[in-house]
């Protein structure tokens, strides 16, 4: 576990945490740059006062952070079921597509046994025709495909954010936790017996 020692409204204080000591001052460093610029605002508040604004305002960036990584991982959910969606269909088109090529085959070969013209032109205009299907059929397997890598990108983008997101909320939480505690220290060294309602 490491411990460091940050500043905070002027006022040192030791942090303990299993993060990098890197983490813990950028920690200490949000905390004290939200409560300054509360002070700012209205110099007039008390530090107790401007710590709880600050905890307040802490709190609602992490709710709105949660709020925005539920529908993120919504987006994540659409994403996988649309891409397994895309592979089912795409695997249903090779297996029509190998299907088609071997009823093609068939054909080819019966035209090259067979001497009656008829049949054969018949047979011609089956491959043609096959032929055609399994283009268009192609074409749709290269689309699917496409769809997918987009689909996986996508999905590695969000990934990313969700990591993002995951980072900060921990940040959050802890800034909160350490605005609690200088809150009730504040009110120890103000006055041990008053009520936490009187301030």
């Amino acid at each position: 576990m490491n411990t460091v020692r940050v500043i905070i409204n002027g006022v040192e204080y030791s942090l303990k945490g299993e993060e990098r000591e890197e983490y813990l001052h950028k920690v200490a460093s949000y905390v004290d740059k939200k409560l300054t610029e509360i002070k700012e605002n209205n110099n007039k508040l008390s530090t107790s006062s401007a710590a709880v604004l600050t905890a307040v305002n802490i709190a609602d960036e992490l709710f709105k952070i949660k709020n925005e990584l539920s529908e993120l991982f919504k987006k994540v959910e659409e994403i996988y079921n649309d891409d397994k969606r895309i592979k089912e269909e795409n695997i249903s088109l090779k297996k029509q597509l190998s299907h088609l090529e071997n009823y093609n085959a068939e054909l080819t070969e019966k035209i090259k046994k067979s001497n009656n013209n008829e049949y054969i032109l018949r047979l011609e205009g089956d491959i043609k025709k096959l032929n055609e299907q399994i283009t268009i059929m192609g074409e749709e397997s290269k689309k699917y495909l496409q769809e997918i890598q987009m689909l996986k990108e996508e999905n590695k983008a969000i990934k990313m954010k969700n990591q993002s997101y995951n980072s900060e909320i921990i940040s959050l939480k802890k800034d909160i936790l350490e605005k609690e505690i200088e809150l009730t220290k504040e009110r120890k060294m103000r006055n041990p017996l008053k009520k936490a309602d009187d301030i």
